[in-house]
C-alpha cells in the first residue's frame, strides 16, 4: 500500500463498492452501511465460498465493484489511472491532542499532512483516522534485537528536540533498537 501507486487505490475504491453492495444486499435496501475492522473478514469469507443466495453471479458482482471504483477514482483524481496516488486517499495528520484545540494558532502543532502508506487491514495499520501509538516488534528468541517506534517522538512538547525526532522513521517503517547494551540484569525473587 504504497502512497506512491495508484493500485492501493483502485483496490481500495474496489473494496468499499463491494462491501457497499454486499451490505446492500443484506439490509434489503440501497444506502446501508457497514464500516467496522470485522467487515473484511466477513466479505473475505463470502468471497472464498461463493455462498448461494447473496449473488447470482460472483464475478459479475466483483467485475461491477471495480468498474465502480474506477469511476470513483476517476472523479477523485482524474482520468489516467497511472497518476492516481494512494497517499493523496490515504493523508495523515497527527494532532497535538492539546494544542490543536487553540484557535487559529493549533494547527501549526500538528504533523502533516502526509501520504501514508498502509491501510486499516494490512500490518502497518495506518489511515487518515487511525495510527497506532506505538510500533513494537521483538523476537522472543533475541529480545535484545528487537525494535520500537513512537509515531512522533519520547515528548508530546512541541518545542522540544524530541516532539518529532521518530516521525521520519515511523513513516519509513523504521524502527530503533529496544536495548542498546545491558546495562544490568534483574533478578526477582520470591519473598522468604
Amino acid at each position: 500500500m504504497m502512497p506512491e501507486l495508484p493500485a492501493p487505490l483502485i483496490i481500495t475504491y474496489t473494496y468499499q463498492h463491494l462491501r457497499r453492495m454486499i451490505v446492500e444486499k443484506a439490509a434489503g435496501q440501497p444506502g446501508a452501511d457497514y464500516d467496522t475492522q470485522i467487515g473484511s473478514a466477513h466479505i473475505e469469507a463470502l468471497l472464498d465460498r461463493q455462498t448461494p443466495g447473496w449473488f447470482g453471479d460472483w464475478d459479475a458482482v466483483l467485475l461491477r465493484a471495480l468498474q465502480e471504483g474506477v469511476e470513483e477514482g476517476q472523479r477523485a483524481q482524474g482520468s489516467d489511472l497511472r497518476k492516481w496516488r494512494y497517499g493523496v486517499y490515504n493523508q495523515l495528520t497527527v494532532r497535538h491532542p492539546v494544542l490543536d484545540r487553540l484557535p487559529w494558532i493549533g494547527r501549526y502543532f500538528n504533523l502533516g499532512p502526509y501520504e501514508a502508506n498502509g491501510s486499516s487491514t494490512t500490518v502497518k495499520q495506518t489511515s487518515a483516522r487511525m495510527l497506532p501509538s506505538m510500533r513494537f516488534v521483538v523476537d522472543f528468541g533475541d529480545p535484545a534485537g528487537g525494535l520500537y517506534n513512537l509515531p512522533t517522538g519520547v515528548s508530546g512538547h512541541p518545542f522540544s528536540g524530541h516532539y518529532t525526532d521518530q516521525w521520519r522513521a515511523y513513516q519509513s517503517a523504521e524502527g530503533f533498537p529496544l536495548y542498546s547494551s545491558p546495562a544490568a540484569t534483574l533478578t526477582l525473587q520470591p519473598a522468604p
